[in-house]
């Protein structure tokens, strides 16, 4: 069996690539052979189950891992069908030193919230945000980006707005433009 860090690549160059159904299925595999999931690969897995069409197998994951891992890894599947689960229990034994730190960050976030975009799943995407700002997780310009997503596809343009003001706000969340205060971009008059 490849080793955990192997796995974690393979699924890394998966969605690099914009491999989800590849992505999903190493992930799967991760799980049959019993190996903890890192919290890379389960991000990645969030993502591409957005990316597929099953933003709520998507959510499920990320609350499990929201949960602290607090059940075994066999216990949610990347697949379509509930009869995929696993969990004879044989499968999560001696795991939960693995599996318990798991938890989610930014990107964990950025992924659920990204998946809610491609499901249509605006309302979740906001209280994704809110549970950001309650928990004091770091909204990036991609948290940001993808909460404008879903408030744009909602059609609710005073919350698209408001976030853009917000992002707006945090000059931290732009890389350096190499422009000078005062310079105008390309094509303008202060070139």
């Amino acid at each position: 069996t490849p080793s955990v860090e192997c796995y974690t690549h393979a699924i890394g160059a998966c969605s690099q690539a914009g491999q989800w159904a590849k992505l999903l299925e190493l992930y799967d595999e991760m799980q049959h052979h019993g190996l903890p999931l890192p919290r890379v690969a389960c991000n990645a897995a969030v993502l591409a189950l957005g990316k597929t069409g099953r933003a709520t197998r998507a959510l499920e994951l990320f609350r499990w891992m929201d949960a602290g891992a607090s059940t075994t890894n066999s216990e949610v599947s990347s697949s379509s069908s509930s009869s995929s689960r696993r969990g004879s229990g044989d499968e999560g034994r001696g795991r939960d030193d693995a599996t318990a730190s798991l938890g989610v960050d930014t990107s964990s976030f950025n992924a659920a919230l990204i998946a809610c975009v491609e499901g249509q799943l605006y309302g979740t995407a906001m209280e994704l945000v809110q549970t950001m700002r309650e928990r004091q997780v770091n909204l990036n310009a991609l948290s940001y980006t993808a909460a404008i997503a879903a408030a744009q596809k909602a059609g609710d343009l005073p919350a698209a707005v408001r976030l853009l003001e917000e992002m707006s706000a945090r000059p931290e969340l732009y890389p350096s433009s190499g422009r000078r205060d005062g310079q105008v971009g390309a094509g303008g008059s202060g070139s």
